[in-house]
């Protein structure tokens, strides 16, 4: 019998498990991937449910299962799209374009690029029972006239923007095919500190391409538009609806929080840079962008002159950078990476676009 883990809302491990015959408990979840393969052609490949099947029996579908117990989210995606269809890829190869949670499941919505012809596929006998590749507005049509399984199509329309933009990227397939072979995923968990003006957010944006991995920009969760500071408790359900996704980066110091990012991430990135360069950036992002929101801020917070940002800036090393320090000494297992200069982290971008990685002894391992 197929047997999952158990995670509690924030996707943290509860040490239980449940068969799939079993009935979920209230704020009990399990998790599923869908693993969404687009052609050449901004096709994507949908199989059909067989008639044997207890839900939706002969409705189309992406492929898609739920872990199993001991595995990893990509992992199980690689092994439903090769059981389903046999088409194999690489953990490397899939793109994580959303999670949700529903109601009693986490779901994971991965795409793969991937070309192969419709008679090349190999159907899982119980499983599925025909394949075919459809552009993005068949799939929608067949969505409409309620040929698709339900489920699917719901998910698909919430996910509907993401799809479009992913599937006008042309770039994106060159990305696909040169990364491929490299292990772009050894950090999927990356958090980056340092005083404001240090360069979090462009570093954040510059490794989130490099590494196909989402941004999440704190400083967007925290203001609403006028610079008007969101309540900590809706600040911390945005920001743990975040963290228990299975892949980030995230840029923004936010103490409050910092610890728990620190416990659940697997790389903490430092920008030690000195006070007076800070505040210089700083002031050239208000002259180049006054009046203008930066791309890491809520468009409704334009660029301003603020005098006491400029103070809390000054005022970092001494009040701040000591308890950052000493949640990194605290760390354990965690890949640690101090940069303090532009150079530095130029050199760094350079090399985890050369690796598509990190490579440990390049950089300072972290405080002393």
């Amino acid at each position: 019998m197929e047997v999952w883990d158990l995670f509690d809302e924030n996707r943290q491990p509860l040490g239980k498990q449940a068969g799939r015959k079993d009935p979920m408990v209230k704020g009990e979840f399990h998790i599923v991937v869908v693993a969404c393969v687009v052609n050449d052609q901004n096709e994507i490949l949908l199989t059909l449910r067989s008639p044997d099947k207890e839900k939706y029996p002969g409705t189309w579908e992406n492929t898609g299962g739920a872990l199993e117990a001991g595995e990893e989210s990509r992992a199980a995606a690689v092994r439903e799209l090769f059981e389903e269809t046999g088409i194999r890829v690489r953990e490397n190869e899939l793109h994580l374009l959303d999670s949700q949670m529903e109601e009693y499941a986490f779901i994971d919505f991965y795409i793969v690029r991937k070309t192969v012809p419709v008679e090349e596929i190999r159907l899982q006998k119980g499983e599925t029972a025909d394949a075919r590749w459809v552009s993005l507005s068949e799939f929608v049509r067949m969505g409409e006239e309620g040929k698709i399984a339900p489920p699917i199509y719901q998910r698909f329309c919430r996910l509907r923007e993401k799809m479009e933009v992913f599937l006008k990227e042309d770039r994106r397939k060159e990305r696909y095919s040169a990364c491929r072979g490299k292990n772009r995923q050894e950090s999927k968990k990356i958090v980056i500190l340092g005083c404001s003006g240090s360069g979090k957010s462009t570093l954040a944006g510059q490794l989130g391409k490099i590494m196909d991995l989402p941004v999440v920009y704190l400083d967007a969760l925290s203001w609403d538009n006028g610079w008007k500071r969101k309540p900590f408790d809706e600040f911390d359900r945005l920001t743990q609806s975040e963290i228990r996704k299975p892949e980030w980066i995230m840029d923004g110091n936010f103490p409050r929080t910092v610890e728990h990012r620190m416990d659940v991430c697997d790389t903490v990135i430092y920008l030690d840079f000195k006070r007076w360069f800070c505040i210089l950036s700083v002031l050239r992002r208000v002259l180049t962008n006054y009046g203008k929101p930066r791309p890491s801020m809520n468009p409704g917070c334009p660029e301003k002159f603020d005098p006491g940002f400029l103070k809390r800036i000054w005022n970092f090393d001494r009040r701040s950078k000591a308890h950052y320090y000493g949640y990194m000494k605290k760390l354990s297992g965690t890949k640690l990476i101090v940069l303090k200069t532009r150079k530095e982290v130029n050199r760094f971008v350079k090399q985890v676009e050369k690796e598509g990685r990190f490579v440990r002894g390049n950089f300072p391992a972290g405080p002393k």
